[in-house]
C-alpha cells in the first residue's frame, strides 16, 4: 500500500513539473527581467516580467553589469530595446531619477560572471 501511495505521489509531481511554465531562465543575448518595483521609473517603460532587455540606451547588454554602465552614460534617461514574451521587439524610453540609475526599478536576472 505504501509503495504505490509513494508510486502515486511520484507520479503526480512528475506531472505536475512536465507541465509547469517556466519564465525565468538564462538567455544567450540580453538580460531577462525578473522583477519592477512599483513607483519608480520602470512603471512607464510597458516592459513585463519575463521580457529580455536587448539594448541600454543604444548599447547591446548580456550582463547586469553591462546593464547599469549603459544606464550611467546618461544618468538621467533610459532608452530600452526589449523582446517581450510574444517574441516581439518593442522600443521603450522614459525619464529616470536625476543621478539615481540604479534606482530605475527594474530588477534582472543576475549575471554569472566570476
Amino acid at each position: 500500500m505504501v509503495v504505490v501511495l509513494t508510486w502515486i505521489i511520484i507520479a503526480q509531481h512528475r506531472y505536475h513539473d512536465r507541465h509547469q511554465q517556466f519564465r525565468y531562465a538564462d538567455t544567450e543575448q540580453g538580460v531577462r527581467v525578473i522583477g519592477l518595483r512599483p513607483n519608480t521609473p520602470a512603471d512607464k517603460l510597458n516592459i513585463d516580467l519575463g521580457d529580455v532587455i536587448l539594448e541600454c540606451n543604444r548599447q547591446p547588454v548580456n550582463t547586469e553589469a553591462q546593464f547599469y554602465a549603459a544606464l550611467l552614460k546618461s544618468p538621467t534617461y533610459v532608452h530600452l530595446k526589449v523582446r517581450n514574451r510574444q517574441q516581439e521587439l518593442i522600443i521603450t524610453e522614459t525619464a529616470i531619477y536625476n543621478g539615481a540609475p540604479h534606482e530605475l526599478g527594474i530588477v534582472l536576472f543576475t549575471d554569472q560572471e566570476g
